[in-house]
């Protein structure tokens, strides 16, 4: 029987090729601490990529308990569900994000954000990199989110 990680890795390597994207990354939300008063930091973790044959892996553990006040980007995804940006609009609205991007992956020139959901709430994003101004339908697109959507969540 194969396990949920590699069913995972599977579908990412899936919609990667399909899409024709350089990388696939899956930030996943958690409630890591408190504050004194009893609120909660919402944070993520990069817990999935998959990679063309030559890009190299970003370092996972960089992107691990990361505080999402840290990304500018993120309410806009939320309130949106999906947001596509070139770099030059995402160097405008979340320079964190757009360097992080330019460090591990320079010649990305488009992105496309997606916001996971499990049990009706906001659990965390798909990242789609690609190094050429894409044009890719709606609903190709949201197919492929709903398909690691449901990977992710069987």
């Amino acid at each position: 029987m194969i396990n949920n990680q590699e069913a995972i890795r599977a579908q990412l390597n899936f919609w990667r090729t399909e899409l024709n994207c350089d990388r696939i990354l899956i930030a996943q939300f958690h409630n890591g601490t408190q504050s004194l008063s009893g609120c909660q930091f919402v944070k993520f973790d990069v817990t999935y990529t998959s990679l063309k044959a030559g890009e190299s892996d970003i370092n996972k553990s960089d992107f691990q308990n990361v505080h999402i006040s840290q990304y500018n980007i993120i309410p806009r995804i939320w309130r949106y569900s999906y947001v596509k940006l070139t770099m030059s609009e995402l160097k405008d609205i979340d320079f964190k994000l757009y360097s992080n991007i330019k460090q591990y992956a320079p010649k990305i020139k488009t992105c496309i954000f997606y916001k996971l959901t499990y049990g009706g709430q906001s659990d965390g994003v798909v990242m789609y990199l690609f190094r050429d101004n894409v044009k890719i339908d709606d609903t190709t697109i949201n197919q492929a989110t709903e398909d690691i959507n449901e990977i992710l969540h069987p």
